[in-house]
């Protein structure tokens, strides 16, 4: 008997979880996140959903980790421009979806 399109839908979610143990070797969360300048908790719901809204945290990888192959993923729940400011100034720009989360970067 054939499998239902929700069936095939769930299958494949699971096989995704399964390869990403082949992808990822650490996680580091980013914490401290502000929402329009008030802290607002990882995982928790956006106080307001009008309009735009502009999440902030800062966060620095691990010294140990190799940069080349350092990621840094992000699911902020829809679409958004991602901008990464580093130490020493130089900025880049990522558009943010559900098929684009993870972002390479240019310094720790």
């Amino acid at each position: 008997m054939a499998l239902t399109l929700d069936q095939r839908r769930d299958r494949l979610r699971l096989r995704l979880v399964e390869l990403e143990a082949w992808r990822l070797r650490a996680r580091a969360p980013v914490e401290g996140w502000t929402c329009d300048g008030e802290p607002i908790a990882l995982g928790a719901p956006w106080p307001y959903r009008e309009g735009v809204r502009r999440f902030a945290a800062r966060a620095q990888a691990p010294v140990d980790w190799p940069l080349g192959e350092t990621r840094l993923r992000l699911d902020a729940g829809g679409e958004s421009l991602v901008t990464l400011t580093y130490d020493d100034g130089q900025r880049e720009s990522f558009g943010l979806d559900p098929y684009h989360d993870e972002f390479p970067l240019l310094g720790a």
